[in-house]
């Protein structure tokens, strides 16, 4: 009876435990946002990852460190390399950012929740393929990246 009891009593407490860590673990929805900071460098840009709700306006706050002009395209679909005009008709929104500078830019979310390619420059090659991010998309009210 007493191993019994032994178990139940760590059974309780692995129930305890497991319900505190649970509380403790970062929650990803903290991490979508409408706005985003964007910081390019001479090879890239961070965070390569933009967490955004659903179907809302979307505010990039950009800096462009770097010496040179970056062109961008959030993609509707995958992007193939090389970039060529199929890609084109897939795009949902696109900029030009000047080097050294400094700016605040918006595009609407996709309704549809999931990953879409962010394309830096177009000049991709399977040999060359660039910084390429990824737009997640969020619906909030459901909290999940499911497509509708």
């Amino acid at each position: 009876m007493k191993s019994n009891t032994f178990s139940l009593t760590q059974l309780a407490l692995l129930l305890v435990l497991c319900c505190f860590l649970t509380g403790c673990l970062p929650d990803i929805y903290d991490q979508v946002s409408s706005d985003v900071e964007i910081t390019y460098k001479e090879e890239t840009f961070s965070p390569l990852m933009w967490r955004v709700p659903g179907g809302e306006t979307i505010t990039l706050h950009v800096d462009n460190q770097s010496n040179q002009e970056w062109y961008w395209i959030l993609m509707a679909r995958p992007v193939t390399l090389p970039f060529d005009e199929d890609d084109r008709q897939n795009t949902l929104a696109e900029f030009t950012i000047p080097a050294h500078t400094q700016q605040v830019l918006e595009f609407s979310a996709p309704q549809a929740a999931g990953e879409y390619d962010i394309v830096c420059n177009l000049d991709l090659t399977e040999e060359n393929p660039g910084p390429v991010g990824t737009l997640v998309v969020y619906r909030i009210r459901e909290l999940t990246t499911t497509p509708y």
